[in-house]
């Protein structure tokens, strides 16, 4: 059988949006309904109750926004967005 393809149309999927790496220098433990700030770092940082990431342009993020964390296992919806940082609330784990 001969199956003759039609090469004229292409076809694009994303299935997720930039890699964004954490920064923190240790463990943090998130729970359902915490309200955390998101901060840019470029390198490994601590601050109590602060998730650092390497992603520059988080002034761009706007609030109702919602960030996956680890393949969907923490979303974190962003609540207001400070310039230097968000304040995000823990949406599930």
């Amino acid at each position: 059988m001969v199956v003759k393809l039609d090469s004229s149309k292409s076809i694009m999927l994303d299935t997720k949006g930039p890699e964004i790496r954490t920064r923190n220098k240790e463990e943090m433990t998130l729970k359902k309904n915490q309200e955390i700030s998101i901060a840019y770092a470029e390198f490994f940082k601590h601050e109590e109750n602060t998730l650092f990431i390497d992603y520059p342009n988080i002034h761009n993020i706007t609030p109702g926004s919602i960030m996956s964390i680890d393949n969907d296992a923490v979303s974190i919806e962003i609540l207001e967005n400070r310039q230097d940082k968000l304040l995000g609330k823990v949406k599930h784990k």
